[in-house]
């Protein structure tokens, strides 16, 4: 049994100054913690220079740069990593902010995973501190709490866990990817209403986790797991990347109409 932990980075001076430390807290909190055989996959997202640390000569760590990531934004580097994942032969995915601190409870997150009897057509999510509007009442928690473990049955922004953190296991992605391996889709990939539909107006600069609806209407079920909780920091700096997008040749600003 492997897990996969794929951690999306960026890191700049106007933007994010602090985001190798914070893929390092990520890091080290994540092996100190998680007693499973793992594999790590950082996908750097256009940082300003590419990372040279010493976790890169930790075997299990996988280093992916994408140097233009106005193309894809976001979502093409969650998919970047989930299937550089699979590639390394993965049986469950958790696919990872990098602003998170990681506790013993991940291993709860992953026992509960395994244990679940839809595991292969559902994603799971952990309750945390760090998350907002429609998350609120489904995984804010200042510690973990088994009676707050649920299927989500609900449809639209009540029906789906949080982008900053969940996992799958690898037939889940098998079952629910697109056709060219994606498992989630990226602004313009698709017709605009199908877009509209299930990922909002965020385009690629959301993660996309509203494509949550799409696995549920096709068979998917959602899940949050109480027994684990994880500090999410919440440093994700949208608004002032917005700013000075072109600086940096990024297309953030770009809405569905």
């Amino acid at each position: 049994m492997k897990i996969s932990l794929s951690i999306t980075n960026h890191s700049s001076k106007k933007i994010r100054p602090y985001g190798r430390d914070l893929l390092l807290n990520a890091y080290n909190s994540f092996v100190k913690n998680c007693k499973y055989d793992f594999e790590i996959v950082i996908v750097d997202n256009q940082s300003d220079e590419r990372l040279n640390d010493d976790i890169l000569k930790d075997p299990r760590v996988h280093y992916i740069y994408v140097a233009d990531q106005w193309k894809r934004g976001l979502t093409g580097a969650w998919n970047e990593g989930i299937k550089k994942s699979v590639e390394l032969g993965c049986d469950v995915i958790l696919n990872s902010n990098d602003d998170l601190i990681f506790n013993e409870t991940i291993n709860s997150f992953i026992e509960k995973l395994l244990e679940n009897e839809h595991k292969n057509i559902s994603i799971f999510g952990p309750l945390t501190n760090g998350v907002n509007g429609s998350f609120v009442n489904i995984q804010h928690s200042n510690f973990p709490n088994p009676k707050k473990s649920k299927e989500i049955t609900a449809n639209g922004w009540e029906g789906f866990v949080s982008g900053f953190f969940f996992g799958f296991t690898r037939t889940f992605y098998e079952k629910f990817k697109y056709p060219d391996g994606d498992l989630f889709a990226e602004f313009d990939k698709f017709d605009k209403a199908y877009i509209h539909k299930y990922a909002g107006d965020c385009g690629k600069w959301g993660g996309q986790e509203m494509e949550i609806i799409r696995f549920k209407e096709n068979g998917g079920r959602v899940f949050v797991i109480g027994e684990c909780w994880i500090d999410h920091i919440k440093k994700r700096d949208w608004s002032k990347a917005r700013q000075i997008a072109g600086e940096y040749g990024w297309h953030l600003t770009e809405k569905f109409k």
